[in-house]
C-alpha cells in the first residue's frame, strides 16, 4: 500500500473515532512520503482529538512548511491555538496572576505566569502578559524573550509582536539614558557612580564598543587597569576601528 492509501485508511479509523489507529495510518503515510502535507494536517487533527495539542501544532506546522499555500492546516492550527487559550484561561495560577498584574503587583504575577507555563508552555497570552509584567520592572531582556517567545507560537499573535517592538525600543532607551548618566558623573569625578552606570549599559548593549571603553575609562579611574586593559581589548574586538579604546589600551602597555 502507498503513502495515499496509507492516508485513506487513517480516514475511515478517523470517521470511526478510532484515533490510535488513525494515527498509526497517517504516521506510516509519512514514513513513505515525509513531504505527503495531507498525512501531515491529518496526523494533527489526530492528536488534537487524543489531547496531544503540542504534537499535533507541530503536526501542522510541519504541512504549513511544505505548502504554505495549504489552507486546512492553517485554519485548523488558528482553530486549535484558540482552544487552547480558552483552556488554559481557565487555568487558576493564570487568574492570579492576571489579577496581580492589574494590581500592579508585577513579582508576584510573573511567579504565577511562571507557574501557568510550566503547566501550558505554548500559551501566548501568557508569555505576553508574563513579559508586560517583566517590562513594568524593567527587566528588559527577560520581557523580549517572552515577547518572542509568544510570537514564535503564533507568528499572528499581534499583542506579542507590538509589545516585542515596544520593549526594543525601551531597551535603547535604557540603554541611552545609562550612557548619558554615566558620562555626566565622569564629568563630576563620581567614578564609582559612572562604573555602575556603564555596567548597567554593557548588561544592555553588551556588543556596543562606546560602553565597554567607558566602562574602561571609569575602571582606570579607579585604578582598576587589568579590569580597564580587558574592557578596552573587548572594545576593540566588537569595532576594530575604535581609537579611544586603542590610545587608552597603548597606555596600558
Amino acid at each position: 500500500m502507498n503513502s495515499q492509501g496509507h492516508v485513506e485508511k487513517g480516514d475511515q479509523a478517523f470517521r470511526a473515532r478510532n484515533y490510535a489507529e488513525a494515527l498509526a495510518c497517517y504516521e506510516k503515510a509519512i514514513e513513505l512520503s515525509p513531504g505527503n502535507k495531507v498525512a501531515w494536517n491529518n496526523k494533527g487533527l489526530t492528536l488534537a482529538r487524543l489531547g496531544r495539542d503540542e504534537e499535533a501544532m507541530d503536526a501542522y506546522l510541519k504541512s504549513i512548511e511544505l505548502d504554505p499555500h495549504y489552507n486546512i492546516p492553517n485554519m485548523n492550527l488558528q482553530r486549535l491555538r484558540q482552544r487552547m487559550e480558552r483552556a488554559y484561561a481557565a487555568d487558576q495560577d493564570f487568574r492570579k496572576a492576571e489579577g496581580f498584574l492589574n494590581d500592579g503587583e508585577y513579582d508576584k504575577a510573573i511567579i504565577h505566569y511562571d507557574q501557568v507555563l510550566e503547566r501550558h508552555p505554548i500559551f501566548p497570552l501568557a508569555l505576553t502578559n508574563r513579559g508586560l509584567a517583566m517590562l513594568k520592572m524593567d527587566e528588559i531582556d527577560q520581557a523580549i524573550g517572552s515577547f518572542k517567545k509568544a510570537a514564535e507560537f503564533d507568528p499572528d499573535y499581534e499583542p506579542a509582536q507590538i509589545n516585542l517592538r515596544v520593549a526594543l525600543e525601551r531597551k535603547k532607551e535604557i540603554f541611552v539614558i545609562y550612557m548619558s548618566e554615566g558620562n555626566k558623573a565622569m564629568e563630576e569625578g563620581r567614578f564609582e557612580d559612572a562604573l555602575k552606570l556603564y555596567e548597567k549599559a554593557v548588561s544592555i548593549g553588551p556588543r556596543s564598543s562606546n560602553a565597554w571603553t567607558n566602562k574602561g575609562m571609569a575602571q582606570m579611574a579607579l585604578s582598576g587597569y587589568q579590569e580597564a586593559a580587558c574592557c578596552f581589548e573587548k572594545a576593540l574586538k566588537l569595532n576594530p576601528g575604535n581609537e579611544t579604546a586603542r590610545q587608552y589600551l597603548d597606555r596600558q602597555r
